[in-house]
């Protein structure tokens, strides 16, 4: 759609802290469902050490918001690709997140280039 804006693909990575979500990145809407983020990212909504290589069990739920649509949409997600982040220095550091539900109305995939 041309007046998508790439804003409404941006998503708040959360890790909820005595009841409230505190911002620990940011990742993109891909799909309808599908949200790209960085493997520590991931660990830290998970309260995991930042470089645990090992990918977050099946059950374990991350929690986005959807911040520049309004009020406070969520959803939860399970990780579904993981790249882990490197023991040290730089690597691929990737996770692929599969939303439970459809992303909020408003909400469109990010673009990588024009079409």
């Amino acid at each position: 759609m041309a007046d998508d804006r790439y804003e409404d693909g941006v998503v708040r990575v959360v890790q909820w802290v005595a009841g409230m979500p505190t911002t620990v990145g940011l990742g993109l809407l891909v799909g309808r469902r599908e949200v790209v983020t960085c493997a520590h990212v991931v660990n830290a909504a998970l309260s995991r050490p930042l470089r645990s290589a090992e990918p977050p069990s099946e059950e374990k739920r991350v929690t986005v918001e959807f911040p520049f649509l309004g009020g406070r949409l969520t959803r939860q997600g399970r990780v579904a690709a993981w790249l882990p982040p490197p023991a040290e220095g730089l690597g691929p550091d990737v996770a692929g997140l599969t939303l439970g539900e459809d992303a909020p109305t408003g909400a469109s995939a990010a673009r990588f280039a024009s079409s």
